[in-house]
C-alpha cells in the first residue's frame, strides 16, 4: 500500500468497489491528503473526506507526533470495541 502517497490503491478499491454499483461511494482516507492524490481519488468516489490538504505535504509521518504501525490484531480489537447490536458484523 501506498498510504495514499500516490493514491493508486485507493483509486483501485474505488474502481472495483463502482463494479457492485453502490448508490455513492465515499472516501475518506485520512486527515492529510496531497490536493493532486485528491484530485485523482476524487474523480473515482462520489465524495471525498479529507480535513487538510497541504500544499507543501510530503509525508504523512513529518504530520503527527505518532505515526508507529498499528497492526491488524489492534485495528480488529479497536474495531470489536465500538460494535453496537445494530453493527453488522
Amino acid at each position: 500500500d501506498d498510504g495514499l502517497a500516490t493514491g493508486a490503491t485507493a483509486r483501485d478499491a474505488l474502481r472495483r468497489l463502482r463494479r457492485a454499483r453502490p448508490a455513492r461511494l465515499i472516501l475518506a482516507p485520512s486527515p492529510l491528503n496531497t490536493p493532486g492524490t485528491a484530485a485523482g481519488t476524487r474523480s473515482e468516489a462520489n465524495a471525498d473526506v479529507c480535513l487538510r490538504q497541504p500544499p507543501d505535504f510530503r509525508a504523512a509521518g513529518l504530520r503527527y507526533d505518532d505515526f508507529d504501525q498499528v497492526g491488524d490484531d489492534r485495528v480488529a480489537e479497536i474495531l470489536n470495541g465500538h460494535r453496537t447490536s445494530r453493527s453488522r458484523p
